[in-house]
């Protein structure tokens, strides 16, 4: 019962610094933990961040470490299908209104009116 808590401790202590050191100054990761807060104030029985599994339960620290894992593998696919759905959103309305044709021709018009 110790063993793996111990293990996952570890794995826990090393993850907060790597998020400490580098993660913390990225926007996308910023976006990401807000993200996790408001799904955990809507949903609280059902989203739990680590920190709050690992500060304020008696959540086992394996167990917290698995659930964070299988709720970061939810939610970054749930961001990557956002992120598809808005990319293919936007590059039909560019179709449809044959914004790249008008680019084009803008980009056009401005290079060959240039003076040599």
């Amino acid at each position: 019962h110790r063993q793996p808590s111990c293990h996952a401790l570890s794995k826990l202590s090393l993850q907060n610094y790597v998020e400490m050191r580098s993660l913390t100054a990225k926007q996308w990761f910023v976006y990401k933990k807000k993200l996790e807060k408001m799904l955990n104030y809507y949903a609280p029985n059902v989203w739990r961040p680590i920190y709050s599994m690992v500060a304020f339960s008696r959540t086992p620290y394996n167990e917290a470490l698995e659930r964070a894992k299988k709720q970061d593998k939810y939610l970054t696919a749930a961001l990557s299908s956002t992120a598809i759905i808005s990319v293919t959103t936007l590059a039909m309305i560019a179709n449809k209104y044959d914004l790249f044709g008008m680019l084009k021709a803008k980009y056009m018009e401005s290079t060959s009116s240039k003076p040599q």
